[in-house]
């Protein structure tokens, strides 16, 4: 990157600075204490080689935090914990009191080292909204923000009318002083509700329109000049790809998806913004999964197992550290699901728009029939007694 800025004696100084290209994603991990799903998401993103992640939703209660992450920068002790993020990462986390019960809170950024050490300064609003400050050569500044916009509900209206304030707030002081700001988060809302959602429902062109998110953070943040990083490489005029849904919801009746993880960055980065997509789910269908494929799925892994003891006993080495142990081992049970457990797919319902009164009749005959079948059976205990 090349910059050239101004210094008190009103005299041009051009920086010239090669300047790494940060891989950065965003995640909302809906909840941050499971034991395997941190495994799982550290490893992805060491796999991905990810320079800085955006997390929301941890929902981790202030007195537990910091079990979870031995990095962090604070004071606090790096003993007894649970789960530790890798060593070249560098986590600020932010959480609600103990005393609030609320579910669905929590936002962290987690940073390599490296980058860690140009931050200068922490905002944060207390469980939704983190910012970061880092400072490089040149004299430039950076604003990282992370966000966790809760669901559109009324108990949530004075928490996400704050939120807005304090996003304007911080983004016109970034805009003021010509920082580099680049947010990301779950937003729960999209500003095209027409290419971003998608559900199997039936839903009216009046109730799409109620959709729209006419005074939304978005509207603000757009208002201001950033633009959504997705949008930059892929046609906006073009309905959201399947695989490129960030929030997939599904019934017995009907599935809805939507594109509302988004990270936007300002109109300076814009130019350098290289790639922007959401990463492919991959999960396994343990149901669908049958005998053979287990049993090719336990030969595989018993063969790997002997064949790094048969390296050991003709080397000689009986030393090694357990984590690396563990890692060889972790990898070689991934590599056997990902060969012989059925994958999941995106669960889709059938059922076509001209078929969607067939689909009434089908709940209101299910509906009469668990009717009649508790009906019989109440009639069968009042014929015992």
């Amino acid at each position: 990157m090349e910059k050239t800025i101004t210094n008190q004696g009103n005299k041009e100084t051009e920086y010239k600075e090669s300047v790494k290209t940060w891989k950065i994603a965003t995640q909302n991990i809906k909840g941050l204490k499971d034991k395997m799903k941190q495994n799982l998401f550290w490893n992805q993103c060491i796999k991905s080689n990810l320079d800085i992640i955006f997390i929301q939703e941890t929902n981790i209660k202030k007195e537990t935090k910091e079990f979870f992450f031995s990095h962090t920068y604070s004071t606090q002790t790096k003993e007894k914990y649970l789960i530790n993020e890798p060593e070249n990462y560098q986590t600020w986390i932010l959480s609600l009191d103990e005393e609030n019960k609320k579910s669905g809170h929590g936002v962290a950024i987690s940073i390599k080292k490296e980058i860690a050490l140009h931050i200068f300064k922490v905002k944060e609003l207390k469980g939704y909204a983190l910012q970061l400050l880092l400072s490089f050569k040149g004299k430039y500044i950076v604003q990282l923000i992370t966000v966790y916009n809760p669901p559109q509900i009324t108990e949530n209206a004075t928490i996400r009318l704050k939120l807005k304030n304090w996003i304007i707030e911080n983004i016109n002081e970034g805009k003021s002083k010509n920082w580099y700001s680049i947010l990301g988060g779950d937003w729960n809302i999209t500003l095209n509700p027409e290419r971003n959602r998608k559900t199997t429902q039936e839903v009216s062109i009046s109730a799409t329109n109620k959709r729209k998110p006419q005074n939304s953070i978005l509207n603000h943040i757009k208002f201001m000049g950033y633009r959504d990083a997705y949008e930059l490489l892929n046609d906006k005029n073009k309905e959201t790809e399947e695989k490129h849904f960030t929030c997939i919801k599904t019934n017995e009746n009907y599935t809805s998806m939507s594109r509302i993880d988004a990270i936007w960055v300002d109109r300076d980065i814009i130019p350098k913004v290289k790639n922007a997509n959401q990463r492919p789910k991959k999960f396994w269908n343990t149901k669908l999964t049958d005998k053979d494929q287990w049993d090719l799925y336990t030969n595989e892994i018993e063969e790997k197992i002997k064949e790094i003891n048969e390296k050991k006993e003709k080397t000689n080495n009986e030393k090694g550290k357990l984590e690396t142990k563990w890692n060889t081992l972790k990898q070689i049970i991934i590599k056997a699901t990902n060969n012989n457990i059925t994958k999941a797919k995106i669960p889709k319902n059938r059922t076509t728009k001209n078929n969607y009164y067939k689909l009434n009749i089908v709940q209101a005959v299910n509906k009469l029939s668990r009717t009649i079948r508790k009906t019989k059976k109440e009639k069968e205990k009042m014929g015992k007694i």
